[in-house]
């Protein structure tokens, strides 16, 4: 199985590259200039210099991937449209999935406005039904992540300093945490799978 990595140098992408040689795929990450030796002598993984608003050279890594996993973070330039860029052009490369970065809880779970950063992912998932075509878009759907930086961190959820815990809602809604090493296993599933739903 050869599946691209798109944000590959980030935290959560380094553990999917991970994920993915482990399950016996080869990876082509795809790396900025400046961190073309990311990936040197790594068995079964081959950095690719490219960037996401450069068509050339997604043209290149996406030739030949039979899926792409996406671990982007950004705005909704990023998102949305640089998402869904890279979406149509897996689809004229043939590639047979596509996942998304989405990596939270249920997104689809929560009302407009309420979030900004689900906002986006669902304005792109609105849009990847048209853009996708035989490409399957997989959305992988995790919980909220446990690790230090985020549950601890700038969500807010708890301040160990003050001695406070934050909620959500009444109090009462129940919520699935989960961590990074934890999460880098689905979107290595998702294309070494035969059979996977749309959301996961």
């Amino acid at each position: 199985t050869e599946v691209l990595v798109v944000g590959a140098t980030g935290h959560l992408g380094r553990m999917v590259v991970d994920e993915l040689v482990a399950r016996g795929a080869s990876v082509r990450a795809l790396v900025r200039s400046h961190k073309a030796s990311s990936f040197e002598g790594r068995e079964r993984v081959r950095g690719l210099v490219g960037e996401l608003g450069d068509a050339s050279s997604l043209v290149r890594a996406l030739e030949g991937a039979e899926s792409v996993v996406s671990c982007l973070q950004g705005g909704p330039d990023v998102i949305v449209e640089g998402q869904l860029k890279l979406l149509e052009m897996a689809r004229r490369a043939g590639a047979r999935r596509f996942i998304p970065s989405d990596y939270s809880f249920d997104l689809f779970a929560l009302s407009e406005g309420a979030n900004p950063n689900s906002d986006w992912r669902r304005a792109f998932a609105r849009q990847a039904g048209s853009a996708a075509g035989d490409t399957q878009v997989v959305h992988v759907l995790n919980g909220c992540f446990l690790d230090m930086g985020v549950l601890f961190g700038f969500l807010g959820a708890f301040d160990l300093r003050e001695g406070t815990m934050a909620l959500w809602g009444d109090g009462t809604a129940p919520m699935d945490f989960t961590t990074y090493r934890a999460t880098a296993r689905s979107p290595a599933l998702a294309p070494t799978e035969s059979d996977v739903p749309e959301r996961f």
